[in-house]
């Protein structure tokens, strides 16, 4: 798989991404393969939990007597198959914790996540990048969303200082599905997402929403495609990033509107907060229309914590660090209240906490 992003480097919509420092590395494979669900975070509550530790998943970390009814799970060594029956209704949110340790060896991992989704059902999956030392993830997801069907997906980076991420999503949905993406990206020395989400049946509504937290010299990329194949269709795409040091993120985002896809309402906002003259945020919004009864809108902002802001806040007695850290939480907070499933949102809302603590 990193082959294709070497053939492709200097292309647009890749060549603004420094693969040049995972190029230069020799990747391995992994050296151990875990035997026990590598289980070392503090997850959702009441969350159905499939582990996969260094790319492998086994039948042995997911027992059918733990699942959720209407949820049925395969696993295959890199290939981890989930289907969600028609009409089920799962309210327990489903983690996949992807786990990797690189025993003080650069490690390249390969996985594939397959999501059905059949009419009618619904469900929250979260997925958790975590690991220890110096790695390269590169992980598919594949979802295929059917009439009716409503799915939220989250995926949480929090990886290493030392280790890489390249995801790729695409998601095919039927009419009158739903498609809630949320990503919340902190640490790891370069992550990048191509989000691909493809509304070919009417009445399809896809939302994304992204929530960047980097300092360092940590850089966070999302290539999205968001397509409308059909007439009578929405999305709507937000952004919000948090910059410090010489951190660098890009949004590169193309709304493509197919010949007679009518009737459409697409709108992308991008709103970055820079903590110091040293970071960057790079916002690329790509409109591609080809029907004449649409509405698409596409803005950003970038800008610093407004002083009067502080002012307001130390004047009231407040030490600045903390008055920082306040105004951070509430500038965040707005991208986490879009998801619906309660667990999983005051589990990210508790990572938030921690991951701001350092920015101030």
């Amino acid at each position: 798989m990193l082959t294709i992003y070497k053939e492709n480097a200097s292309r647009e919509r890749f060549k603004d991404t420094p693969f040049r420092k995972l190029f230069s590395v020799e990747w391995s494979a992994p050296v151990s393969r875990e035997t026990s669900a590598p289980v070392n975070e503090t997850l959702p509550e009441n969350a159905v939990i499939l582990p996969i530790y260094n790319g492998e998943v086994s039948a042995r970390w997911v027992s059918d007597l733990t699942l959720p009814e209407g949820v049925l799970v395969r696993g295959s060594s890199n290939l981890l198959e989930i289907r969600i029956v028609e009409g089920a209704k799962v309210e327990r949110p489903i983690v996949i914790y992807n786990l990797t340790d690189s025993q003080d060896k650069a490690i390249q991992i390969d996985f594939d996540i397959v999501l059905t989704v059949e009419k009618n059902a619904e469900s929250s999956i979260l997925l958790v990048e975590a690991g220890n030392g110096q790695y390269l993830n590169l992980g598919r997801m594949n979802v295929d969303i059917a009439e009716g069907a409503d799915v939220q997906f989250i995926r949480a980076g929090l990886n290493d200082d030392k280790g890489s991420s390249l995801f790729n999503f695409t998601a095919e949905q039927a009419k009158e599905s739903k498609v809630h993406y949320m990503s919340y990206q902190t640490r790891g020395d370069l992550t990048r997402s191509d989000i691909n989400l493809h509304m070919n049946g009417e009445d399809a509504y896809s939302e994304l929403n992204i929530l960047n937290i980097a300092e360092g010299r940590e850089h966070i990329s999302h290539i999205v495609n968001m397509d409308h194949r059909v007439p009578n269709c929405e999305s709507n795409q937000q952004v919000k990033n948090i910059l410090k040091d010489r951190a660098e993120s890009i949004f590169d985002a193309q709304i493509h509107v197919y010949q007679d896809a009518q009737k459409i309402n697409a709108d992308q906002m991008t709103r970055s907060l820079i903590l110091n003259d040293g970071a960057r945020a790079l916002t690329i919004p790509r409109l591609l229309i080809y029907a004449d009864d649409v509405r698409c809108t596409h803005g950003a902002t970038v800008g610093f914590i407004e002083p009067e802001h502080m002012f307001y806040l130390r004047s009231r007695g407040i030490p600045e660090a903390e008055a920082k850290t306040i105004l951070i939480r509430a500038y965040a907070a707005e991208v986490l209240e879009t998801i619906s499933n309660e667990s999983i949102r005051e589990w990210l809302q508790h990572r938030l906490d921690q991951d701001i603590e350092t920015l101030a």
